[in-house]
């Protein structure tokens, strides 16, 4: 339509208007081109008048209608025949569309594409196809991974009755199975019996007693899935050899069982048995399962009877109590007695040259004792420690000392460290008291931040405990250990020997200690003491009756 009007408009745009006479036309020079103002002749009501080519098309366009019109500049508009616009159709939505008899697109519209099955050619993949499609069942009837179908499960699948469900042209279709079958071969090995079955029959696990009457026995394939027993009085021995002619060498087992008096010996010949090639011995009334891994043998030990005889016991067992053989099968019960003693943990305790054991409230000197003398003025701001042991085990949070000088707001401190056993000196610190005033003569005493439990298993502390002491004054004097009886030199020990005997003198050592930054690199500044005094560097002092004479009161002891 659109080529018919301008085709028009350029047969009137150039038409030959009306002309005077005597005009010869062919005799006109030709137009280079025709504008929109170019003259044309034109009759109105019988009256001639110009007009232009732009007035011309303007006309013509305007008799343009129906499906196509136009504006008077020659712009064609196309009716709307369809008001649903946009792009139809994918690899998943079909198309549909509706043409009238003109030619005319009048509807379009897409939806997801559900041909039949039956109707297509190319099937999709399992991946490609719909999901979550309730009572259907995917089926592949050609085995190809794009063949799959899916379709509708029938009611009859549940209905109790139809034991098979197959594939027809149909779809799925129900239905029974009707008939027997037949068994070709199955096959029985050792501990099971009842095959081969060809056609019906029952199979069941057995086992079988095979009794070894004589003293020496070879193991063969027949004896697989058996119960050998043995029941010579004299001990018996059974020889394994290679598996590999057994029907089912990797599959061969056999329970070996003694019940003969002497018991049974099972040797090897050329194979290993749990990797060993020594003969195993089976008690009697014991059983032993043997099987085998195709080249070698393992064990797995039975049960059965009480072994070779009984052990029996005497006595009524307690807590804390021993056992001993009294024989060759019986057992006695009992604690360790004489000097030592158990507990009800085992633990053994043997008494030192302490008490039988420490009474409660009781004040004791801390061992080892030595003779006592008027002891020397000890230095202010100064740590001395003395070894002591407590072999027995002993509670106590009092400990005292006595003072043969008092000075006036003289005080001391008492503590307790640990030993280091790497170098027997003084460790850890364990407990101190407070200022212990000395301001007067005799007995003093103080306690200790918490009780202690040294000796043996002690909670505190072991056998070995250092005890040290530090004064805020130089003037006042203890009742001292004398140097002269220095036993405490055997414990302790120096690094020369000077250190425990005075070179041509009659003094002993009687104490160690350190001042300042040789206090473990810090201080021994009167009412501090060291978390630990490891690494200090000590002084061996002899020829110094100082060290006071330590006492504690047991508040208990075990």
């Amino acid at each position: 339509m659109k080529k018919i009007s301008l085709a028009l408009l350029a047969w009137l745009a150039v038409a030959t208007p009306a002309f005077a006479a005597n005009i010869d036309i062919p005799a006109l020079p030709a137009a280079a081109s025709v504008g929109g103002t170019d003259l044309n002749e034109c009759s109105q009501a019988g009256t001639s008048r110009k007009c232009t080519a732009a007035q011309i098309a303007a006309y013509v366009y305007g008799l343009a209608s129906g499906d196509l019109t136009a504006n008077g500049t020659g712009g064609h508009t196309l009716a709307t025949v369809n008001g649903n616009v946009g792009s139809f159709g994918s690899t998943t939505q079909c198309t549909s569309i509706t043409v009238n008899g003109k030619g005319l697109i009048t509807a379009a519209s897409q939806a997801a594409c559900a041909p039949p099955f039956s109707a297509v050619t190319g099937r999709s993949t399992l991946a490609q196809a719909p999901q979550g499609i309730a009572n259907s069942i995917w089926i592949n009837p050609t085995g190809s991974t794009a063949d799959m179908q899916n379709l509708a499960v029938p009611a009859c699948a549940n209905d109790g009755t139809h034991a098979l469900v197959y594939v027809n042209g149909s779809g799925l279709v129900c239905a029974t199975i009707t008939g027997t079958g037949t068994v070709t071969s199955i096959a029985t090995s050792c501990g099971v019996v009842g095959g081969t079955i060809t056609t019906t029959g029952t199979i069941r696990g057995a086992t079988s007693d095979s009794t070894i009457s004589g003293t020496s026995y070879s193991i063969v394939d027949g004896d697989c899935g058996l119960i050998k027993r043995s029941t010579n009085a004299a001990l018996t021995t059974i020889t394994v050899g290679s598996p590999a002619g057994f029907t089912n060498p990797s599959n061969w087992f056999t329970t070996i069982k003694s019940d003969g008096a002497a018991g049974v010996s099972i040797a090897v010949s050329g194979v290993t048995i749990d990797g060993s090639a020594s003969p195993i011995t089976v008690a009697t009334g014991r059983s032993l399962d043997l099987y085998s891994d195709g080249t070698n043998y393992h064990t797995l030990p039975g049960n059965g009877g009480g072994g070779s005889g009984t052990v029996t016991t005497t006595g009524t067992p307690a807590s804390g109590n021993l056992a001993r053989f009294s024989g060759a099968s019986s057992i006695t019960n009992g604690n360790i007695s004489g000097d030592c003693a158990t507990s009800n943990t085992l633990a053994v305790t043997c008494p030192g040259l302490t008490p039988p054991n420490y009474k409660a409230t009781y004040w004791y000197l801390a061992f080892p004792p030595a003779p006592m003398t008027t002891g020397q003025t000890f230095t202010a701001g100064q740590i001395y420690c003395r070894l002591f042991q407590f072999p027995r085990l002993v509670t106590f949070t009092n400990v005292g000392l006595s003072m043969t000088t008092g000075v006036a707001a003289g005080n001391i401190q008492i503590a307790f460290y640990t030993n280091d056993a790497s170098t027997n000196l003084p460790g850890a610190l364990i407990q101190s008291t407070a200022s212990i005033s000395t301001a007067t003569n005799g007995n003093k005493s103080g306690a200790l931040g918490g009780a202690v439990q040294f000796g043996p298993g002690g909670s505190s502390a072991g056998r070995d405990v250092w005890g040290c002491v530090n004064s805020d004054n130089a003037t006042h004097i203890a009742n001292a250990y004398s140097s002269n009886f220095s036993l405490v030199g055997s414990l302790m020990g120096a690094p020369t020997q000077a250190g425990i005997v005075q070179s041509g003198g009659s003094g002993g050592l009687d104490n160690i200690s350190c001042n300042g930054a040789n206090c473990n690199t810090g201080s021994s500044t009167y009412g501090t003491w060291q978390s630990s005094l490891v690494g200090s560097t000590w002084t061996y002092n002899n020829l110094q009756s100082r060290f006071p004479a330590l006492m504690f009161q047991a508040t208990s002891s075990p």
